[in-house]
């Protein structure tokens, strides 16, 4: 049998997954796909620089294969009403389905126990592919609805409320009953709602669900109801709603917390903590873990009153503790080796004290992968942050690992609180790069590339990304570029999207020198990179390579020069999370970024030559 490493260097499973996506959206086969992918094998698993998969292509072509199989199969179908479609499996005896000749038990079954993808939700990958007005099918289709709630949860952390919006409206229009399997979904739509600044959609949403939800929708849309009129101060009406709900489902767990809030609302406070009190027992007698938070916190406002509501926020975050941990961290110590070889440096390796305290962390936070631009934290991140100050407190050690740091920014943003940029997230990042840049020179690396393809390189990798975006709406510092420049050098297959900012900031700044040689590194790249190169090349008057430059990039992409030259155009819709190559969408964001640097260099008129 053959040996693989204990962690193979291998192709990007997001990557991948958007291949497949656009695959599946498109109607194209899984044969095809995977013929595809046979004749770009070093594209889409490139030979890493040591160890057996690099000169075994046969052995990487099997591995992509089986990958792409696995991720083909845990993608909802559209042609399949969303299902997930069922892949054939040879019999250990027959032929491999790779085209080997070889028996399937002595080429890819054993690849795929040791690769396995499974109860992945690739919904997000496929929904970025679908276009959005085929979403309302989801609704009443076969859908698994786990993916469509943790698809949700991933849009609700990235903040991206207005794709939330577009996924469920459909699953509550006009007419349909709603059930109480659809509650989570019910209740993102009417936070999206919040958050969007949207209250006629909400108020309409909570009376349909009032009107056609069953028992558990009824009740929970009636408790919205009477929060929504206990804030606007409406105290008479808000008791009216409490009161249906609670008719309704007498022991729902959430009328404890919306009664004993409405009390402190109004001023009666002995009330409240007599009701606190009472839900307190109540709920504790009926033993369900889940309620353990509730009944602590009912419990404090029995003792405290309105202190424990105005407090409880600041003593879950333990928002002032942290802002103290971070001031007094130890100073910044290498802790992890490098090997660089041929200019790269490899993998940051947690020397083997930093590794077992790492190990310990991860256990105690209930860490999972860890996802760049997410992190890997699920659950409460007040209930993770407690745990952090604690692990830092027995542990001093772990302020020199890139995880940990990274672990408790994201934790730290999921709070939402005023303030926790500058005090806390932004001294994390910097650490992160003063760190990141003790490794490189004590190891002899400081001219090496940090690849990305190295898993363990992506958390210290994404914090300087991170850093990089917190000033991206700033006006150009040299900080800022230097960033930039940095991080294009440690990863120069630029897996995280830095060119395109950099290239501006060398337009803002006047360097055009540098932003001529930035898109001549990156050929054949998306129009705003190449629009930037045309831009680049009349300011420093070399008019010829200009004009060609331009003419190539408005012939293959004219709607971004139609937009640059009006006066005023109207905002389409715009997708964050998917931009249309070529599209309104795309026109209009360069337009915004880019305009008034056209019009500062003069250079409108000259592109108005290129119209057609």
């Amino acid at each position: 049998m053959t040996e693989f490493p204990d962690r193979p260097a291998g192709p990007d499973i997001v990557l991948l997954s958007q291949l497949c996506s656009r695959a599946i959206v498109k109607g194209e086969s899984l044969d095809d796909l995977l013929a595809r992918m046979d004749l770009g094998l070093d594209t889409f698993f490139p030979a890493p620089p040591q160890g057996a998969l690099r000169d075994d292509p046969d052995l990487r072509r099997r591995m992509l294969r089986v990958l792409v199989r696995g991720i083909w199969s845990q993608t909802p179908h559209p042609d399949a009403d969303f299902a997930l479609p069922r892949l054939l499996e040879p019999g250990r005896n027959e032929p491999c389905h790779c085209g080997s000749g070889r028996k399937y038990k002595q080429c890819c079954q054993p690849l795929a126990r040791q690769l396995p993808i499974i109860d992945a939700n690739f919904l997000p990958c496929l929904l970025e592919a679908l276009p959005r007005k085929h979403w309302k099918a989801l609704a009443g289709s076969r859908v698994d609805p786990e993916r469509v709630m943790d698809t949700v949860h991933q849009w609700q952390d990235e903040d991206d409320q207005e794709a939330v919006v577009a996924l469920l409206e459909p699953w509550f229009a006009k007419g349909r009953a709603i059930r109480a399997r659809d509650e989570f979904l019910f209740d993102s739509l009417l936070d999206a709602y919040s958050e969007l600044g949207n209250p006629r959609k909400k108020t309409r949403l909570i009376e349909h669900g009032i009107e056609n939800g069953d028992r558990t929708i009824q009740s929970a849309a009636l408790q919205r109801k009477s929060s929504m009129l206990a804030d606007r101060g409406k105290f008479q009406d808000a008791w009216a709603a409490f009161e249906k709900a609670q008719r309704i489902e007498p022991d729902a767990p959430n009328l404890a917390h919306l009664e004993v809030v409405i009390l402190i609302h109004q001023g009666r406070e002995d009330e409240a903590r007599q009701r606190a009190e009472f839900w307190a027992r109540r709920l504790a007698r009926r033993r369900i873990p889940e309620l353990s938070d509730l009944v602590g916190w009912l419990k404090e406002v029995a003792r405290r009153g309105s202190a424990a509501i105005a407090e409880t926020m600041a003593e879950q975050v333990g928002a002032g503790q942290l802002v103290s941990l971070v001031q007094n961290a130890p100073a910044p110590a290498v802790l992890y080796s490098l090997d660089p070889v041929d200019g790269n440096a490899g993998p940051l390796m947690p020397k083997p004290r930093l590794a077992r305290a790492m190990n310990a962390w991860q256990g105690a936070i209930e860490a999972t992968d860890y996802f760049p631009g997410a992190g890997r934290l699920p659950g409460d991140p007040a209930e993770k942050l407690a745990r952090m100050v604690t692990l830092l407190e027995d542990d001093p050690e772990l302020w020199q690992s890139f995880e940990v740091l990274a672990d408790m920014a994201y934790a730290v943003r999921g709070l939402d609180i005023l303030g926790t940029d500058e005090s806390v997230i932004i001294p994390l990042l910097d650490r992160a790069e003063v760190l990141i840049d003790a490794v490189l020179r004590e190891s002899g690396a400081e001219a090496c590339c940090l690849e990305w393809g190295f898993w363990e390189n992506r958390p210290a990798l994404d914090l300087l990304a991170w850093r990089i975006g917190m000033d991206l709406d700033k006006p150009a510092m040299p900080d800022h570029l230097r960033r930039l420049e940095r991080l294009l050098a440690l990863n120069p297959n630029d897996n995280q999207g830095m060119r395109m900012p950099l290239s501006r900031r060398y337009l803002e700044t006047g360097r055009f020198d540098d932003a001529v040689e930035l898109a001549e590194r990156y050929p054949d790249d998306f129009p705003e990179m190449q629009y930037n190169h045309a831009l680049a090349l009349y300011a420093l008057e070399r008019f010829e390579q200009a004009d060609h430059v331009m003419a190539a990039v408005v012939k293959d992409y004219p709607k971004i020069l139609d937009a640059l030259l009006k006066s005023r155009i109207r905002r389409p819709a715009i997708n964050p999370s998917a931009v249309t190559l070529g599209g309104d969408d795309e026109a209009w964001l360069y337009r915004e970024s880019y305009r008034p640097i056209w019009q500062r260099l003069d250079a409108l008129g000259w592109a108005r030559r290129f119209r057609s």
